[in-house]
Formats: structure tokens, sequence, C-alpha cells
């Protein structure tokens, strides 16, 4: 998501992903925006981002629906993906 205010960092990170059927996956997760320049591990944890110094902001909410193909390969598609903004 393009957010037009320079070297910012936005990453996501899902933090409930459970099996519906058929397939399909239900992902809930977190958008997190880091300020210029900041180099926070997306895969790390808040507490870990706050211990290292990094200023790291929850700016949103995401939910999606993932289906996993049967290839042979793991091989996913995501078929629907919305996003909750926190109001400025």
């Amino acid at each position: 998501m393009p957010l037009a205010d320079g070297e910012a960092y936005t990453f996501s990170q899902i933090t409930r992903l459970l099996g519906v059927g058929q397939g399909l996956l239900q992902a809930e997760g977190v958008i997190y925006l880091a300020g210029s320049g900041s180099t926070p591990d997306p895969h790390g944890a808040p507490a870990a981002w706050k211990k290292a110094g990094e200023e790291v902001e929850q700016i949103g909410k995401f939910s999606a629906l993932i289906k996993k193909e049967k290839t042979g390969k793991e091989h996913y598609i995501l078929l629907e993906y919305n996003v909750a903004m926190k109001n400025p």
C-alpha cells in the first residue's frame, strides 16, 4: 500500500491463520509502519522492536482469504484482502 510519505517502511504480520475447509485459509493480522531509516525485523515481535530501539506503530489490521493450490508444490493464491486502517 503506497503511503507517499518518504522512506517509511510498511509491513504486516499474520496473527491468526485458520483452515476453513476446501483448501481455504482465513488470515487476520496487523499492519505496521516504521519510520524513515528504520529496519525492524518484520518477523520479530513488538517487544523485540522496542528493546532494539525501533519505533514501530500499528496503523491498521487486515483479513485475508487464501487458497492452497494442489499442484505438488506449496502454492497459495490470495483471493481476498481487506484492510481496516486506524483513524488519524
